[in-house]
């Protein structure tokens, strides 16, 4: 967070709803960031599903998820 932070990737500001808590928001060179990637990330991923059928697809994106949360 700090290193994102520090790039002016994101920014920090109180939750209005709970003192106690920050705010994680996107900061504009953070969307930037992520404009100028989208369009590649879209054609990965076209290219990582391209020989799959839609229910593989779904599974495949449903095993994402799970390992993304294991993770988190």
């Amino acid at each position: 967070m700090r290193a994102l932070e520090g790039r002016g990737l994101i920014r920090r500001e109180p939750n209005p709803r709970n003192r106690r808590e920050k705010a994680i928001l996107l900061a504009d060179a953070g969307r930037r960031l992520l404009a100028t990637y989208a369009e590649p990330a879209r054609q990965l991923e076209q290219r990582m599903v391209r020989d799959l059928g839609p229910d593989e697809v779904a599974r495949f994106r449903e095993a994402l998820k799970c390992a993304h949360r294991a993770l988190s």
